[in-house]
């Protein structure tokens, strides 16, 4: 299984996104994905390896059976991908009526 966040944010069936900027009419959930890249092995490797650290933003437009369920979905996504992942509280943005909570983890690509 694919470890990069988009991958994963697909398997649990959740839509995603580049940015939340300019969005008009966003889907009531969807996740924006993104990643990091540092390498941490020798130069002269051919293929070096590289540590990501990955972070999935959930979004909601409500905390409702639907998004518990996406969630869920997601965290089953990540433990299924045997990923140390961790999780911040959902929050509500209040000026754009929406809930995220922020997921990450790091892993290691060759």
């Amino acid at each position: 299984m694919n470890k990069d966040p988009v991958s994963i944010a697909n398997s649990a069936n959740i839509t995603t996104r580049d940015t939340r900027s300019g969005m008009k009419n966003p889907p009531p959930i969807y996740a924006v994905c993104s990643e990091s890249v540092e390498g941490v092995g020798p130069d002269a490797e051919p293929e070096l390896l590289t540590r990501r650290t990955a972070s999935i933003e959930l979004y909601t437009k409500s905390n409702n059976a639907a998004a518990r369920i996406a969630a869920a979905a997601l965290e089953a996504a990540m433990s299924a991908a045997e990923l140390a992942w961790s999780k911040n509280d959902r929050i509500w943005i209040e000026e754009e009526q929406i809930f995220q909570t922020v997921y990450s983890y790091t892993y290691l690509k060759k």
